[in-house]
């Protein structure tokens, strides 16, 4: 619980945080569709690897030609590895004993002539029974070149965070019982604060540990967009 506190704080830390150059190897590219993604957009997705005495790191991540969102993305995929990059690591002594690892992915990526979108899925094994995964939403207005707000990811539902909280309360009580924490979706902004956009929708993301254990896994609740 402790790790995973920290790799919370951590991930939060990078949304505000200061940019770190990444310096390792070349990124491979390769093309791909993106879900939701109109036909005109191509998808670029960046590889790239490191493997070292004490750690291994292993990224996918998308670029979509739009440099003000790409630019965001890339961002906080090299604050995240300079972050895993400056936890105390060691050396294992025997073979048998894993090192660390990061793993950076992603999901629901989305390009439109409005938004750019996409789920960063970061996994770290730093020891322990199993890694620590938590989701980065990545929304970037293509129309000023800056990321969305809590509050403007709202405005596309209609619905007010307390009318969203209450969705959400009514939607993990009836999934997650008596293994709900309602105090992870209680109508506060640092709540709400992943989520990603479709064509069609916003859905908000609670990473494990948020609204119930780590066996539940990561829940998301969606909201149609009207407009």
């Amino acid at each position: 619980m402790q790790r995973i506190l920290l790799l919370l704080a951590v991930l939060i830390a990078l949304a505000s945080g200061a940019y770190f150059i990444w310096g390792t190897s070349s990124p491979v590219e390769y093309v791909q569709s993106a879900t939701s993604t109109p036909t005109s957009v191509r998808t670029t997705v960046k590889e790239s690897n490191e493997n070292t005495a004490a750690y291994t790191i292993d990224v996918k991540y998308p670029q979509f030609g739009i440099p003000s969102a790409d630019a965001v993305i890339k961002g906080y995929v090299e604050r995240a590895i300079a972050a895993f990059k400056s936890y105390p690591s060691d050396v294992p002594s025997v073979d048998s004993v894993p090192k660390n690892e990061q793993v950076i992915s992603f999901e629901d990526a989305y390009a439109g002539s409005d938004f750019v979108s996409v789920a960063l899925l970061v996994s770290e094994y730093t020891g322990g029974a199993h890694p620590n995964s938590v989701y980065i939403g990545v929304n970037v207005d293509v129309r000023t070149g800056k990321e969305v707000t809590l509050g403007e990811a709202l405005a596309l539902t209609g619905k007010s965070l307390a009318q969203v909280a209450a969705q959400t309360d009514k939607e993990m009580k009836a999934k997650l019982t008596d293994a709900y924490f309602k105090e992870g979706a209680e109508a506060k902004a640092e709540n709400y604060s992943t989520f990603t956009i479709s064509k069609d929708s916003v859905t908000f993301i609670f990473n494990s540990y948020q609204v119930g254990p780590y066996a539940a896994g990561p829940q998301e609740v969606s909201f149609a967009r009207v407009k």
